[in-house]
């Protein structure tokens, strides 16, 4: 045995130049004449074997450890393009794929075709229901797990439909029970969502554990508040103002002055000024020039996003 130095990239082919950066360094071992596996995603967590003859239903797997905040808004900003940015949404961990329980296991060789949203995945061997993805979500992170390969190998998921890429998902060892948690590509509008290709025998079981996908503009809530009246003798000048309420975070995005048109028999009005004042609201100045006295207001719009 020998080991060497692998260098990770997650969920394209090494020489594709949108490859997510994604990248480690690890140990992994090769056995000598054997085929080499590509290069994993990510370092897997520590793996656990166990006897052959423990029902597979029965065993507890390991869980790799969630990628963190730095990789997922990396993987955000290679998945984007300059039309459609994307932001990630994570959830509970939902079984979608189980191997033990539908399907049986894939054999070398093999590429498997799976759903990553659907109404139910009993059919893939995963929970009948909704894992809560969206429909054509354009990446999902996915904890893939390995149990008992006959031989040691990799996985490689890819987007369903694609040419598979030379980068491994998860490396494996005869007989091991090993996850990792990576990034994948999916395909919009396609009978599946992405693939999974094992070089050796193996039981699959596979966690959604969140998706990328487009930022869902929130209509932001306004209200329009008004300032007391202000009166303006005949021959003088006054000012009066508006501001958004003093809770809820709202800020000024426009606002307006008025006359009080109580005397419609009067020929002519004052003139008034509309400004922003210091206090983020809305202010006004106005001219009476008239006989008669006057009165004013001054009116702001007021917005805030949802929730803050």
């Amino acid at each position: 045995m020998r080991r060497i130095h692998l260098a990770l990239i997650v969920g394209v082919a090494l020489a594709a130049p949108a490859a997510l950066l994604l990248r480690t360094t690890i140990k992994a071992e090769t056995q000598m004449g054997a085929q080499r596996a590509p290069a994993s995603a990510r370092a897997p967590m520590a793996t656990t074997t166990l006897p052959a003859s423990i029902a597979s239903s029965q065993v507890a797997l390991p869980t790799a450890a969630p990628l963190d905040a730095a990789q997922l808004a990396q993987a955000a900003l290679s998945l984007s393009t300059p039309d459609s940015d994307l932001v990630y949404n994570r959830g509970a961990p939902c079984r979608i794929v189980d191997t033990r329980l539908a399907g049986g296991r894939l054999q070398a060789g093999e590429t498997r075709n799976y759903n990553a949203a659907a109404a139910s995945f009993v059919d893939q061997g995963g929970i009948d229901g909704n894992c809560g993805v969206l429909a054509d979500a354009p990446a999902v992170v996915l904890n893939i797990v390995a149990v008992q390969a006959d031989g040691p190998g990799y996985l490689t998921a890819h987007a369903y439909g694609t040419p598979r890429p030379y980068v491994s998902s998860l490396n494996y060892g005869a007989g091991e029970i090993i996850a990792n948690e990576v990034v994948v590509r999916t395909t919009a509008a396609a009978e599946y969502d992405f693939s999974v290709y094992s070089l050796h025998g193996v039981h699959l079981v596979i966690d959604i554990a969140g998706y990328f996908a487009p930022p869902v503009a929130t209509k932001p809530q306004c209200v329009t508040t008004y300032g007391d009246w202000v009166s303006v003798p005949a021959g003088t000048q006054a000012s009066a103002t508006a501001a958004c309420p003093a809770t809820g975070d709202y800020a000024m995005v426009s606002g307006g002055c008025n006359w009080d048109f109580v005397d419609l028999q009067l020929i002519q009005y004052g003139q008034i000024v509309g400004h922003n004042n210091d206090q983020g609201g809305y202010g006004c100045d106005a001219d009476n020039p008239t006989q008669s006295g006057l009165r004013f207001r001054a009116k702001t719009l007021c917005c805030r996003v949802p929730g803050r």
